[in-house]
C-alpha cells in the first residue's frame, strides 16, 4: 500500500487502516509494504507506525536507486529497467503502471527472506510486482483493486478507454482473489473473473453512542474529502452550481483537506483534520 497510514487523512488510508486493525484483531502476522516518495515517510512517522503494533514489520521501498553516478546508473539500473518495461507489455494509452525494477527487486529479495501465506497488493498500479515472478510459493495473492482505476484515468491526455481497461483486467487476472470495495465495481469485475472477485465493503467500528442529553444537531450537512483531482472537480461543481440554491440557514461541515477549496461563509463550519469523525456524525 503506497500511502502512509499514520496520515489518517483519506478514504484509502482509513481501508488500509481498517484492514490492518482486522488482521491484528485476528492474531495475523503482518508486514507492510509501502513507498518513500508516496507516503512521504521520516524517520519520526516511521517509528510511530511501528509504535502502533498494526504490523510487525514496516517497510519502506524507494521507486529507484540513488543516482550517484550517472554512467554507472544507466549501465547497472537504467538500460535493464528499460529491458525489464518491455516484458511488462506497457499499452500506449493505458492507465500508468508504477511497478519499477528497483520496487520489483526490493519486492524480490523480501520474498526469498521470508515466506508469505497471503500477499495483498493495493490498487493495479503495481499489479505487476508479481508477473512471472518465481518467489510467490504458494501464497495466495490478492488485489484490493480500491477503483476501476480505467474510470480514475479517463480525463488523461491520450487515454484509450479499450486500451485501458483490457490493461488493467490484463494485470487483475493474474491475482487468485479479486477484492472490490464497491457493489458496481464488484458486478463490473464479476463479469470478466465471476468466482475469484469478492465484495469487501469498507470496515467501520460502530459509531459511539451521543452522549446522554446531547440531541442538539449543529450540522445539516458534513462533507468529508481530500484534495485530489476527482474531488476537486466534484467540490466546484456543488459549490458552483447546487450551493446558491440551498437555504442560507442550511449548516454544512467540511472535514479534510478539500477545506482550502470550499468557499468562505457563515453557514460553512471547517475542519482541517478530525482524528476521530465520530463527535462530527452525532452532532449532524
Amino acid at each position: 500500500f503506497p500511502l502512509n497510514p499514520a496520515d489518517k487523512n483519506s478514504g484509502s488510508i482509513s481501508r488500509a487502516l481498517s484492514l490492518l486493525r482486522y488482521f491484528k484483531s485476528r492474531g495475523l502476522s503482518v508486514d507492510f509494504i509501502s513507498k518513500q516518495a508516496w507516503g512521504n515517510y521520516t524517520p519520526k512517522s516511521i517509528a510511530a507506525f511501528e509504535e502502533s503494533g498494526l504490523a510487525n514489520k514496516l517497510w519502506v521501498f524507494s521507486r529507484k536507486p540513488v543516482k550517484k553516478n550517472p554512467l554507472v546508473y544507466f549501465f547497472t539500473y537504467k538500460l535493464r529497467h528499460m529491458l525489464f518495461k518491455a516484458t511488462l507489455q506497457l499499452e500506449k494509452g493505458s492507465i500508468p503502471n508504477h511497478t519499477t525494477l528497483h520496487l520489483r527487486n526490493q519486492f524480490d529479495v523480501l520474498l526469498q527472506q521470508k515466506k508469505y501465506d497471503y500477499i495483498i497488493i493495493s490498487y493495479a498500479y503495481w499489479a505487476d510486482l508479481i508477473k512471472d515472478n518465481p518467489y510467490l510459493a504458494d501464497a495466495l495473492t490478492i488485489i484490493d483493486t480500491h477503483d476501476l482505476l480505467s474510470s480514475q484515468h479517463q480525463l488523461d491526455k491520450g487515454f484509450d478507454r479499450s486500451v485501458a481497461i483490457a490493461d488493467e483486467l490484463r494485470r487483475i487476472a493474474q491475482f487468485r482473489q479479486i477484492w472490490a470495495i464497491s457493489v458496481e465495481e464488484t458486478y463490473f469485475f464479476r463479469q470478466f473473473f465471476k468466482e475469484r472477485v469478492h465484495y469487501i465493503p469498507m470496515m467501520m467500528d460502530d459509531p459511539a453512542p451521543p452522549m446522554a442529553g446531547s440531541t442538539t444537531k449543529e450540522f445539516d450537512l458534513i462533507y468529508v474529502a481530500t484534495d485530489n483531482p476527482h474531488n476537486l472537480a466534484s467540490a466546484k461543481w456543488f459549490f458552483d452550481k447546487v450551493y446558491p440554491l440551498l437555504a442560507p440557514e442550511l449548516k454544512i461541515c467540511v472535514i479534510g483537506t478539500i477545506l482550502p477549496h470550499v468557499p468562505v461563509s457563515p453557514n460553512i463550519t471547517g475542519v482541517a483534520f478530525a482524528e476521530d469523525l465520530t463527535q462530527y456524525y452525532n452532532r449532524a
